[in-house]
């Protein structure tokens, strides 16, 4: 009984994993939420300022600003990428 219980909630676990990763990667709104996570994460040393498209196609990011002091400092007014994986 706490195999199948195990099993159960280890499948659901999967299923719950691929849904968030397929929802970050395959929509807009994923997308958008993937790159404000990242602005979070590094604070001021990352910025974006639109974001368009989704990441398993094609995207277009408008004031891409990445900053480290002293060593790298990037401003892009836009940044496109236009994919097919296969």
């Amino acid at each position: 009984m706490i195999v199948i219980r195990l099993l159960k909630w280890s499948f659901f676990s999967l299923l719950l994993i691929v849904a968030a990763l397929a929802f970050l990667l395959a929509t807009e709104s994923g997308f958008r939420l993937l790159l404000r996570a990242g602005e979070s994460l590094a604070g001021p040393a990352f910025s974006v300022g639109r974001v368009q498209g989704r990441f398993v196609n094609s995207w277009r990011l408008e004031k891409v600003q990445i900053h480290v002091d002293g060593v790298i400092d990037v401003a892009l007014d836009e940044l496109r990428c236009s994919w097919q994986p296969r």
